[in-house]
């Protein structure tokens, strides 16, 4: 089962649902839903709805306590669960790593979108003489978001 639920969230600046749509735009993708442990609900829910312009589904309240899910236009879920205790050292070896692809031609428009919502972005060299630098996000908990060219 691909999906068991829908989150319910409460909205209050029109600047903010503006910042969703225009995520939205760049169709950041997965092969399979992404399911991420973070400390505070709320505030991370708030943060993928800005950054990928997903949307909270509705579930039960006792429901909401623990997990929520949120959809993607393009299909893709992003599952939030209650468990992590604290921040990811941004200097471990062994950080939590989440890949998603945006379309190659609209990534540095997407970087700019980005920037423009105090996110700040990080590249690194591919390694490879052509190749596009690649793009990292760290989300509220500190785990490594990596966007990649499609």
């Amino acid at each position: 089962m691909k999906r068991i639920g829908l989150v319910l969230t409460i909205l209050c600046c029109c600047g903010y649902a503006f910042g969703q749509k225009k995520a939205k735009e760049y169709s950041i993708t997965s092969d399979r839903p992404i399911i991420i442990p973070v400390i505070d609900l709320d505030k991370s829910e708030a943060y993928y709805e800005k950054v990928f312009g997903a949307e909270p589904v509705k579930i039960p309240e006792d429901m909401r306590q623990v997990r929520r899910f949120l959809k993607m236009e393009n299909g893709m879920d992003i599952i939030l669960k209650i468990g992590r205790v604290q921040y990811i050292n941004p200097d471990s070896l062994d950080r939590p790593h989440i890949r998603v692809t945006v379309p190659a031609n609209l990534l540095e428009k997407y970087q700019a979108y980005l920037t423009g919502e105090k996110i700040k972005t990080k590249e690194k060299s591919n390694n490879g003489a052509g190749k596009p630098k690649r793009k990292f996000i760290n989300d509220l908990d500190g785990y490594v978001i990596e966007l990649l060219p499609r």
